[in-house]
């Protein structure tokens, strides 16, 4: 099976988790005053759209709700399996979000996060999910915002623009549209409180550097081999001008973004 404009996480499943890291509470905290918030059944059926490793949807999974977990990458699927304990009611497949094999109004709640940016043709895959889930159902969009954008990929991203690589992602570029699109679609948003939602991490800038020499960042995998090696290269001279060289310690804090959606059919 193979998958086109879509970004495919394979490569970098064995780093994933340990890169990607909102923290549990918190996305239990979130999906629990979602859920108060719009009367959600304490077991709904639920979908999560491009769930990678199931980080977003293992809250729900431990909170007894019924998930189905799919992404195009077997790879990423396999890690998420390994997280579920007996008794867990999730299954989670290998799929094409714009094409799903789901009957109609499947599920009481979607779930999706960071998903757009890596489907080209993003508005098939909200057709598509809309489609798959019930009248009066959630759809919920959740994202962490300042997790990532630290000094070292900030510079990398500068450099590759000047070589003329500049909007990679394969799909939606303006996030805004989402919510837009939706409502356009007759979806009524709801408004979560997340403000409290937020955390703090730091990063070394060796670790930075790591982190793209595995490219682990998909808005850059876009850029040719030999390109890619002379930025980093370049990149990694740039750090060690500073005075604590790749020791250098970059504190970020990142929070929780979510919009929810009640889809009326």
């Amino acid at each position: 099976m193979r998958f086109y404009d879509t970004s495919d996480y394979t490569p970098v499943a064995p780093y994933y988790d340990a890169t990607r890291d909102i923290p549990y509470k918190l996305l239990q905290t979130c999906f629990q005053r979602i859920f108060a918030k719009a009367g959600f059944p304490e077991t709904g059926r639920i979908l999560d759209a491009g769930c990678g490793t199931a980080q977003v949807s293992l809250p729900l999974i431990k909170s007894g709700h019924s998930v189905v977990g799919v992404d195009v990458s077997a790879a990423m699927l396999e890690v998420a399996r390994k997280k579920l304990a007996p008794g867990d009611t999730a299954e989670f497949r290998v799929a094409d979000v714009r094409s799903l094999e789901d009957p109609d109004g499947s599920y009481d709640g979607i779930v999706v996060s960071k998903l757009f940016q890596h489907v080209g043709n993003w508005q098939s895959a909200v057709d598509e999910l809309l489609r798959v889930i019930k009248d009066g159902g959630l759809f919920m969009h959740v994202n962490e915002k300042g997790a990532f954008k630290h000094a070292v990929r900030r510079q990398f991203s500068a450099r590759c623009q000047e070589w003329g690589y500049i909007d990679l992602y394969v799909g939606i570029k303006d996030r805004s549209q989402l919510g837009v699109y939706l409502r356009e679609k007759g979806a009524a948003p709801l408004a979560i409180d997340t403000h409290d939602l937020a955390w703090e991490k730091t990063i070394t800038y060796e670790t930075a550097l790591e982190h793209l020499r595995l490219k682990l960042h998909s808005e850059f995998w876009a850029v040719p081999e030999a390109v890619y090696a002379q930025v980093l290269e370049e990149v990694r001279t740039w750090v060690r001008a500073h005075p604590e060289g790749e020791a250098t310690v970059e504190t970020m804090r990142p929070y929780l973004v979510v919009e929810v959606f009640t889809v009326r059919k």
